[in-house]
Parts: structure tokens; C-alpha cells; sequence
């Protein structure tokens, strides 16, 4: 397509290969250099065959200069090319695309080679943008300087592309993926970046993105101190699930490039780091999660499904529901002051085991809304180590409720309370067997259809309005 225009209205389909026994034999599968445009789908593929060591100006597939390719159409566009032998010298790239611009009406558009150079603006409209190596193992990096051993885009080509979503890898690709230099995506070009791979993703660049889905089969750990994110999904496989976004104002989980929410199917844990408050509209499940939050930490899809907590939050409140039994393994919500540290509030369906929770809320009320901290079960809700178990250091209130089983295990192993504010508990099927370790420890209501235990401090007191 030497500076012709190539038009269909059906789709378009461009194959070309190009060999050469010479090692210095300068050679492309396809080079367009005209307008090819259809109002169906796209593709273009170009393979060339040299010996390895050739030196020459290689490329798979060439969009040159004034040449363009427009999908007018729902169709999209997919341009592949392949065959430079690696390591492949600076000259040669599977795909060179150097021309004015490639667009569609909205489909998707998917660019395959295992070195790729982008000059050309890429434009998908509302559809994606996606980038992944012709080889399912080569490893791709973001930002980064190995442009001859990985698959590398830099941050001058990731700004090239104008798409509802940039997605970078998929699932059947194993060489995992790195953010090596400073990545920003421009939220007037792309809202959202995409990365999937089935080994591990990782980071020593910082990565600045309105919205980021992370899906690393072998885990995430993308934990610099500069990332900037708003929004988050991903999965992890095997491995932890780890994003820093410290730096920045607030956090959302949510729903990016159609993956919900934040899922480790594996053993290891979930951990979100935020500047500001982290907030939910889609679900986590997890064996485990941990979070640093400031100005609050709202988890409160009924889709959540996390075996167990490690929470920490500067002012404001912590707010978790959660759907299967739990290990509370340590809450703590710190006064700042101003916003000053209000409720834990913990509301799970299945049992609660309570390892530490502690506020420096003053809060006093005796509801499951109003209490410094709550904790609503619908199974037991019993104690892990020797305690206490829960704490309100300002003298904030306590809250218990649950329909089934004890709160505290036994007389032997009774939930610690230390707190010299106003404490409220509710057995609704089961004993109650407290520790009050306050100095002037006030239980306002304590009814239980079992036995009823109170350990006490020593020579600390004790003031019991109702208990039955």
C-alpha cells in the first residue's frame, strides 16, 4: 500500500511476509505508506525472515509517514507484526509505526508485536487500546530503558493513545509485567489503564492513573510512594495483592476495565495503602486484608468475603460489613483530631474472633451507630491471644450484638473490654463471658440466654446497671 488508498466496506484483511538469507538486508512484511481504510474490521499482519544478526532496518509491519488506517465502522483494528530475531538492534521493530494516525469509531484496536515503536496517535474512542508481544513469555515493561529484550512502552508512547481503556498484557502471557520509569496516563486521553498478566506485576516507577486494574496471576506489588490512583480493581492468583497510593487524597475499589473489585484466590493477602479514605463500590474477597487509611475506611459491599483484618485509619470511621466468619487480627482507628476519630463499626455474617481493636474515640453512645466500637455477628464472637481484646483508650463506649453462640468462648476464655466508658451487650442465643479490665468499667446492659461470667481487674470497679 505504497501511497494508495485501500477502502472496503466489508472488513479488510493485509497479509504480507518478507525473506532474505542477507544479513544486511533491510526488509518489511508490510510497509503502508497510503490511507487503508474500511467500515469493518481491520487487520494487517507482517512477518519478515532474516538470519539472526542482521543489522539492517528491519520490520515486521511499517506504518509510514503519511500512511493512516481508519475503522469507520463497529469493527476494530488489530495490526500484528513478527520475525525480527532478537536481540534485535535499535533499527528493527516488529511494528514501526511512525504514521499520522489510527483510529476507530469505538472498536477495539490491538497492536501485537514484541518490539514496538509508537509515533503515531492511536484513537479507539470509547473501545480499548491494547498492547500485548507477539510471544506469550516476553516480558513487558512500562517506562522503562530495555527496548531490544523486553516488550517495552514508553510514557511518550502510552500518550500517543486516546481510549476508554489502555490494557497492557492478558491472561495467556507469562513473562510478567513492571512499571520501570514514570508512567502518567492523561485522564483527557484514557480514563483508565489496564494490566493483566499471568506472572507477577511489579513496580520501581511510579504509575499516575485515574483508574488502574491490576491482574497478576503471580501476584501485585505495585507499592511505590508516588503512585497516584483513584479508583482500583484486580485479581491475584498466587502471591499478595499490594498497591501503595499514600501520596494521594482517596481511593476507591470499584470496577475498571469490567473486573470488579479486588479477589486473591490464593493464600495470600490483599493490602491498600491510601493518603486519604479508602472507599468500596465493588467487593473484596481475601483471606486476608490490610489497609492504611486516613480520614476513613468505608468497606461496606455485602459482596465482601474477607477471613480476616488488619486495619489501620487516622480519623474518622472504620465501617466494615463482611459475609463469612472473621478474624478481627488488629483494628485501630487514631485520633488526629479534627476530623477526630469517630466509630468502629463492625457488622459481619459468621462468626468474629477479636485479636485487637482499639479507638481513641470519646464517642459514647450505646448503638450499634452511635458506639466508639461496634461489633455485630451473627455467630459467636470470641477472643484470639490473652487481650484485651478491645479497646477504647478516650473512654468510648462498647457495643456487642450477635444472635448465635457466646461472646467470649468460656469463663476461662472471655473477651477482654478495656474501657471506662458505658458498655452494652446483647446474647441473644448463648453466655456472655467478659473481661472488664477498665478502672471504672461501666456495664449499662448485659442480657445473654446462657450464663452470664464477668472477670474484673483486681481492685478496679465495676458498675452493673442491667444485666439478665
Amino acid at each position: 500500500a505504497a501511497g494508495a488508498t485501500v477502502s472496503s466496506g466489508a472488513g479488510l484483511a493485509l497479509e504480507g511476509t518478507a525473506t532474505s538469507s542477507s544479513a544486511s538486508a533491510a526488509v518489511e512484511g508490510i510497509s503502508i505508506s497510503g490511507a487503508v481504510t474500511s467500515s469493518g474490521p481491520i487487520t494487517a499482519t507482517g512477518v519478515v525472515s532474516v538470519p539472526v544478526g542482521n543489522t539492517a532496518a528491519l520490520h515486521g509491519l511499517s506504518l509510514m509517514a503519511t500512511g493512516q488506517i481508519t475503522a469507520t465502522g463497529s469493527g476494530g483494528i488489530a495490526l500484528t507484526g513478527s520475525g525480527v530475531p532478537a536481540p534485535a538492534p535499535a533499527t528493527q521493530f516488529d511494528l514501526n509505526l511512525i504514521g499520522a494516525t489510527i483510529s476507530s469509531a469505538s472498536g477495539e484496536i490491538k497492536l501485537v508485536g514484541d518490539r514496538v515503536n509508537l509515533a503515531t496517535s492511536l484513537n479507539s474512542g470509547t473501545g480499548r487500546t491494547m498492547f500485548v508481544p507477539f510471544t506469550a513469555s516476553r516480558s513487558i515493561s512500562l517506562g522503562g530503558s530495555n527496548e531490544t529484550g523486553v516488550f517495552n512502552l514508553s510514557n511518550a508512547e502510552l500518550s500517543q493513545v486516546s481510549a476508554s481503556v489502555i490494557v497492557v498484557g492478558g491472561n495467556i502471557y507469562t513473562g510478567g509485567l513492571s512499571v520501570d520509569g514514570a508512567v502518567n496516563i492523561n485522564p483527557a486521553r484514557a480514563q483508565s489503564l489496564s494490566l493483566i498478566n499471568a506472572g507477577a506485576i511489579a513496580q520501581t516507577g511510579a504509575l499516575s492513573v485515574n483508574k488502574l486494574n491490576a491482574d497478576g496471576g503471580g501476584g501485585v506489588s505495585l507499592m511505590h510512594s508516588s503512585n497516584n490512583l483513584g479508583q482500583l480493581s484486580g485479581r491475584a492468583a498466587a502471591g499478595d495483592f499490594r498497591v501503595n497510593n499514600a501520596g494521594t487524597s482517596g481511593l476507591t475499589i470499584g470496577q475498571v476495565d469490567g473486573i470488579s473489585g479486588i479477589q486473591n484466590t490464593g493464600t495470600g493477602f490483599v493490602q491498600v495503602v491510601t493518603g486519604g479514605p479508602l472507599l468500596q463500590t465493588q467487593a473484596v474477597i481475601a483471606p486476608t486484608f490490610k489497609s492504611t487509611s486516613t480520614d476513613g475506611l468505608a468497606l461496606t459491599h455485602t459482596g465482601n468475603q474477607i477471613g480476616a483484618f488488619e486495619v489501620s485509619n487516622t480519623s474518622e470511621d472504620i465501617v466494615i460489613k463482611n459475609g463469612v466468619a472473621t478474624t478481627l487480627t488488629s483494628i485501630a482507628n487514631y485520633d488526629a483530631g479534627m476530623p477526630f476519630a469517630r466509630y468502629i463499626q463492625i457488622d459481619n455474617t459468621g462468626a468474629v474472633t477479636v485479636g485487637s481493636v482499639t479507638t481513641q474515640s470519646a464517642q459514647t453512645g450505646l448503638t450499634g451507630a452511635t458506639a466508639a466500637v461496634s461489633i455485630k455477628s451473627s455467630g459467636a464472637i470470641e477472643a484470639l491471644g490473652a487481650g484485651p481484646h478491645i479497646s477504647a483508650t478516650n473512654g468510648g463506649s462498647v457495643f456487642l450484638s450477635n444472635t448465635t453462640g457466646n461472646v467470649g468462648a468460656s469463663a476461662a476464655s472471655h473477651l477482654g473490654l478495656n474501657t471506662d466508658g458505658p458498655v452494652w451487650v446483647d446474647v441473644v442465643s448463648g453466655a456472655a463471658n467478659l473481661g472488664m479490665v477498665g478502672t471504672t468499667a461501666q456495664l449499662k446492659h448485659l442480657s445473654a440466654s446462657g450464663a452470664i461470667n464477668i472477670a474484673g481487674g483486681g481492685a478496679n470497679a465495676l458498675t452493673i446497671d442491667n444485666a439478665y
